[in-house]
């Protein structure tokens, strides 16, 4: 008997940050997780529409639809969530969710994998302040009041900053 056979294939984990040229390629919780699942459809049947699960430890999971799948196609599921906070997070991707395909193999469509995300200060956000002076003149009564940042470079400093 001919049937459907959609098969979990890979997983991509990233994150997305607005400062990409700047950005380490792991997730810190300053970025927007950025997910990537691909499944393939193995069988000799199209599949009709299915719906894809992703579900970020243990919560509610949040359903994305995938019209039909060919024989022998290959299909990428992208998935957005808010950043997450530092530390070990598990996520699972599970294709076909509500059983709505009538496969050979009900028992390969899902994965779940831990994965790190790291706090902002270990992120490598950083501003240079490098070449601006801050210049502070004092006046005739003997007290001092700031003055502006200029481009001069008689002094610098580095910080890190959290974006």
């Amino acid at each position: 008997m001919s049937r459907a056979n959609i098969k979990f294939t890979q997983l991509h984990i990233g994150g997305e940050s607005q400062d990409a040229g700047n950005h380490p390629e792991y997730v810190c919780e300053n970025c927007e997780l950025l997910v990537s699942a691909e499944c393939h459809n193995d069988g000799d049947r199209a599949t009709g529409g299915f719906k894809v699960a992703f579900s970020l430890d243990g919560g509610t999971p949040q359903l994305e639809e995938i019209d039909a799948l060919g024989p022998d196609e290959r299909y990428w599921m992208y998935w957005r969530h808010q950043a997450l906070p530092y530390g070990t997070h598990q996520l699972s991707v599970v294709f076909d969710s509500r059983d709505r395909v009538n496969e050979q193999d009900e028992f390969d469509n899902d994965h779940t994998q831990e994965f790190w995300v790291w706090g902002a200060q270990n992120a490598g956000h950083t501003i240079d302040f490098s070449g601006e002076e801050e210049v502070i003149e004092i006046n005739p009564t003997g007290r001092h009041t700031a003055g502006s940042r200029s481009t001069s470079a008689s002094s610098s400093r580095t910080t890190s900053a959290i974006r």
